[in-house]
């Protein structure tokens, strides 16, 4: 935090903030190694952002949050339209967050057709959330705000659970045992208790791991070590891997052999 008093106008703070910037250009020296590291700057004026110091403090953080959002090394002014977009935010989690106490997710199936039979071999469990104001919400108006508050571990849990209880339903009705897939975001496959999350909801669900299918994305950090064994380990347990919407990234074909894939899922985009 910088305070600067005897500022008469807002270009006198934007030739300080500029300034900081090259500076931070220089790289710091720690442990004998060269680290160059950008800076995202923040900057609220008294009296007309804020009257008090946490009031300064808090439109100036909104402020630099902006700025990283836009990309970094680079300064923003705090605006009104800041604290609006910053209060929407806040609402939307909050929606969010009840959503999963008020079971206001479900799971819609959608199945995959052997060609040659017409019959159906697999299913993908696909979130929807019946918001009670705005109706029914796709994955693409609330999972991305799940992933940036880190609500999309406890959503992801719920989704596999569901999906296994559904597809243990299915069986214990007679219906022929068909796999179910689920996608697993990244933060999921960086979590070091999800191997035991796994495994624990397979007991609790009483399904059997050859008919539960992994779905993993393109953007998965498939060159981190951590993340390639535990999708090892889920394919020990013996469960199918897919890797869903390939072609949509800069996955290098050569990275597919670090992954034990059962299917390959081509986006519609190639």
């Amino acid at each position: 935090v910088m305070v600067l008093p005897n500022l008469h106008k807002e270009e006198e703070a934007m030739s300080i903030a500029n300034k900081v910037l090259l500076l931070m250009q220089s790289p710091f020296l720690i442990a004998k190694r060269k680290v160059i590291v950008t800076a995202s700057i923040g900057i609220s004026l008294y009296p007309k952002d804020g009257k008090n110091s946490d009031e300064l403090l808090k439109n100036a953080d909104l402020a630099m949050y902006r700025s990283k959002e836009s990309g970094s090394n680079q300064f923003q002014f705090y605006t009104d339209d800041l604290n609006k977009q910053s209060l929407e935010y806040l609402e939307k989690e909050t929606e969010l967050r009840q959503a999963i106490t008020k079971n206001e997710l479900f799971l819609c199936y959608q199945p995959q057709v052997k060609l040659t039979t017409g019959e159906i071999v697999a299913v993908e469990a696909l979130i929807r959330w019946q918001h009670p104001k705005k109706g029914l919400l796709l994955p693409m108006d609330f999972i991305p705000l799940a992933e940036e508050t880190g609500l999309i571990i406890p959503i992801g849990e719920w989704v596999l659970r569901t999906a296994c209880l559904q597809n243990k339903a299915w069986q214990d009705s007679g219906f022929p045992p068909i796999r179910v897939a689920v996608n697993l975001a990244n933060q999921q496959l960086k979590q070091p208790d999800l191997v035991a999350m796994i495994r624990n909801v397979l007991q609790e669900t009483g399904l059997d791991p050859q008919y539960l299918e992994i779905e993993l994305t393109e953007n998965v950090l498939i060159n981190n070590i951590e993340v390639i064994n535990r999708i090892h380990e889920i394919k020990e347990m013996g469960m199918k891997i897919a890797l869903d919407d390939f072609g949509t990234g800069y996955t290098n074909i050569n990275y597919l052999k670090q992954i034990p894939l059962n299917s390959l899922k081509l986006d519609k985009s190639i």
